[in-house]
């Protein structure tokens, strides 16, 4: 996707309704994200094959491994807890009001610990750059790795931008 596209994409949010903006995060950015994790993971397994001897390789794969996970147990989570907000909706229960909160307190501090793991694969990359002399499944991981942390990047101001408020101005006690 261009930058162009990008741009016209993200102004259109701000006039999606929420269950839009849910969709699109649905059906969209969690599957793609998804994919990209489990490709770069495979093209990682495949450089650390070839270049055994590249310490770093095994170690962002590693790391991937972990974050690929730990994105898959948030996104669940949103997908379950949060983003039914009908659960949260016309109830008087500030229990529900307050757990919706907390749902929403706890992704906004998931997203920052994303943020900053991505940021240390970039660093630990040396900004998704490798030798010359590298296998092509290397040098393909880490294109696909900036891409990712483009992506994750897009959900993340999609979600706190966009669609975290209008959660907010749905519960009475957030």
């Amino acid at each position: 996707m261009t930058s162009v596209n990008i741009a016209k994409e993200l102004r259109s949010y701000p006039d999606l309704k929420m269950k839009d903006l849910v969709k699109l995060i649905r059906e969209e950015y969690v599957p793609a994200i998804r994919e990209s994790f489990s490709t770069i993971i495979t093209l990682l397994g495949s450089a650390h094959i070839v270049e055994p001897s590249e310490e770093e390789v095994n170690y962002i794969l590693h790391h991937v491994q972990r974050l690929a996970e730990e994105f898959r147990v948030h996104a669940e989570t949103e997908d379950t807890k949060l983003f039914p907000v009908k659960h949260f909706l016309y109830t008087d229960d500030h229990h529900l009001d307050r757990e919706a909160g907390r749902l929403l307190q706890e992704s906004l501090k998931e997203h920052a610990r994303f943020r900053f793991e991505m940021s240390n694969i970039r660093n630990l990359s040396a900004e998704y750059h490798c030798e010359v002399t590298s296998s092509p499944s290397h040098k393909l991981a880490y294109a696909q790795l900036s891409d990712l942390e483009q992506d994750m990047k897009r959900l993340f101001f999609i979600e706190e931008e966009y669609l975290f408020p209008k959660l907010k101005r749905t519960f009475k006690s957030v």
